[in-house]
């Protein structure tokens, strides 16, 4: 049996946390180390230059956390997407984030607490006072102005990756024609989850990564 290794990477807003409820639920099917990053819009940064070659790494990330992991072209052997896209923002959405950035500047808690409700969350996650509002424009601008397409294409390993017709931070629209590679075409749409599905839904979301993890080793085994 392969060692795995599995790395998350949060989205915009969140912190580390953002993925503790699922973490738990995948302990209980995976004996593995898990890594849990922080991108430092909450609390300290705390992120990875590279990661251990030795096991098969396996990343999952929310939203934002694409675009980083994209850009700094971490190597892996299974990326598993939630609500991340090589181009994040069409132009309508381009209009609502620069809105978003422009109350950022004035009133950062009144936007973030309608941001988590618009995430699906009843209440806000984190203590606003510890926010580090520099770095959360700084990346709001990236997911509005990115373009990712050719870069993601240079990924070598699968990516699998999933959106809602139901999110209500990114729109949903065929996300296939920005993944160039054919690996990466791994597409599926929910009708009801939220943006914040992961952590909302950690036992949902646990079984769709055993699935997708179980067949990956069964692959790698053979191979």
């Amino acid at each position: 049996m392969n060692k795995i290794n599995i790395h998350f990477f949060h989205g915009w807003a969140f912190d580390g946390s953002f993925w503790t409820p699922l973490k738990k639920e995948l302990n209980k099917y995976f004996s593995c180390k898990f890594y849990v990053y922080n991108q430092g819009f909450f609390g300290a940064e705390y992120l990875p230059k590279s990661l251990d070659t030795k096991n098969l790494n396996i990343i999952i990330v929310h939203s934002y956390g694409f675009n980083w992991v994209v850009k700094n072209m971490l190597y892996s052997d299974l990326l598993i997407n939630f609500f991340g896209s090589p181009i994040f923002s069409d132009v309508n959405q381009k209009k609502v984030l620069q809105k978003t950035i422009d109350g950022l500047k004035i009133n950062s808690e009144k936007v973030l607490k309608q941001f988590y409700l618009n995430c699906g969350l009843d209440r806000e996650c984190h203590n606003l006072n510890l926010l580090n509002k520099k770095k959360l424009l700084l990346c709001l601008n990236e997911l509005k102005e990115d373009d990712l397409v050719y870069k993601t294409s240079k990924l070598k390993n699968k990516v699998f990756s999933f959106y809602s017709k139901s999110d209500n931070i990114l729109r949903c629209r065929d996300f296939s024609q920005y993944f160039l590679n054919k690996n990466h075409r791994y597409i599926k749409y929910f009708d009801l989850y939220s943006h914040a599905f992961p952590f909302l839904q950690p036992l949902k979301c646990s079984k769709i990564l055993k699935l997708i993890i179980d067949n990956f080793l069964k692959k790698k085994s053979n191979e």
